[in-house]
């Protein structure tokens, strides 16, 4: 007599179908050898790949730079680094770590030079979003990984998606690294590779596990599978130690920005109402002398000809900025002065006190000529 488990019996009850676990093993080694070959085809795809991506980034165009992620090759070396760690086959690991070690190296040369070419050379908004990596972005990468090791394995997943998926936590933050590299930005570089490698890291460690979840996997134990394991794990925690650090950085910035901005306007409209607020921006420091965090402040404020903040109206901004905050605060502020253009109105108000006055000076001057007028004011 046939009995079921457990969970066989809630799958049946919920009308949930495993098909993970029906894998054609032999199949997916084919597909993973087939394309983890340093072929022709393979460099082309990838150095097209690099070449979208960093003119995308240049343009500061999130279209172009998907588009240069759909035709990128470069998940299927990490996966098959992935399938020999867990078939504990050395061979495909020292032939996909080549491949994909050449992989990075001819990316990055050819976002340099196109960098170099390209009359373009700023750091926008979809150079800089890449160059600060948290925590969040190793999730990404480890579900980014998922669905490629599936894709692989399960051929209704298709393998295009996969490869978008990959190609999104890898080829932007490889090519900011290019970038980086060229304009000798060596903070956007580092950033950018940064993000690269915990990416990396993120994407082989979950695929490992997966592989072995749907059985492409060595029977019994092994110590090279051991090895990769523990190996990746490691790396893994390492590159997630100071992602977790900018994470929470990040954080307490994004929460003080609007703190920052709420009380920056509150305290700049009781000075004047036509106190123009902008750009504001606030980063978690440390202090050189103290080591204490700090938080500087900057900002752009439009203030009109008439109005000025003295000392003593910025250190109570200060004050009451570090009590919402609870950190020390150095504020900077830059002033522009507004200068109101004359309308009509205006100008005939301006006659007609041009006219008043003249008019009054005129009639004093009659009373007594020794009389001397410093100033007129009329309302």
């Amino acid at each position: 007599m046939m009995t079921l488990k457990k969970s066989d019996l809630i799958k049946k009850e919920l009308g949930i179908i495993d098909d993970i676990h029906k894998v054609d093993r032999h199949d997916t080694l084919v597909t993973l050898k087939e394309n983890s070959i340093l072929s022709l085809s393979y460099v082309i795809l990838l150095v097209s790949s690099t070449v979208i991506c960093t003119l995308g980034l240049l343009l500061d165009s999130p279209a172009i730079v998907i588009g240069g992620m759909i035709i990128s090759p470069l998940m299927w070396p990490m996966l098959k680094i992935s399938a020999g760690i867990s078939l504990a086959r050395k061979n495909y690991i020292s032939q996909a770590l080549f491949l994909f070690l050449i992989s990075v190296l001819i990316s990055l040369v050819s976002a340099f030079a196109i960098t170099i070419i390209s009359p373009i050379k700023v750091l926008n908004t979809e150079i800089l979003s890449r160059t600060a990596p948290t925590l969040l972005d190793v999730f990404v990468a480890l579900a980014a990984g998922t669905v490629a090791a599936l894709a692989v394995v399960q051929k209704k997943v298709s393998s295009s998606l996969a490869g978008v998926a990959i190609a999104a936590s890898l080829m932007p933050p490889l090519c900011v690294g290019g970038i980086g590299l060229a304009l000798l930005s060596f903070q956007t570089a580092l950033g950018g590779l940064l993000l690269f490698i915990a990416n990396v890291v993120s994407i082989i460690f979950v695929s490992i596990f997966v592989f072995r979840i749907v059985g492409v996997e060595i029977h019994g134990r092994s110590d090279l599978q051991s090895r990769g394991i523990i190996f990746v794990a490691l790396m893994l925690l390492i590159t997630s130690l100071p992602l977790f650090i900018l994470l929470k950085n990040y954080s307490f910035e994004a929460s003080s920005y609007l703190k920052t901005q709420q009380v920056l306007k509150t305290t700049l409209a009781d000075i004047s109402p036509l106190i123009y607020l902008n750009n504001v921006k606030t980063k978690l420091d440390k202090s050189a002398d103290t080591g204490q965090e700090i938080v500087n402040i900057e900002a752009d404020i439009l203030v009109p000809e008439d109005i000025i903040i003295n000392f003593d109206q910025k250190e109570s901004i200060i004050q009451k900025l570090e009590k919402e905050l609870s950190h020390n605060v150095i504020l900077t502020l830059r002033v522009q002065k507004s200068i109101a253009l004359q309308t009509e109105t205006d100008r005939e108000i301006k006659k007609i006190k041009d006219e008043i006055s003249m008019l009054i000076q005129t009639k004093i001057q009659l009373i007594d000529k020794s009389v001397t007028i410093d100033e007129i004011t009329i309302t």
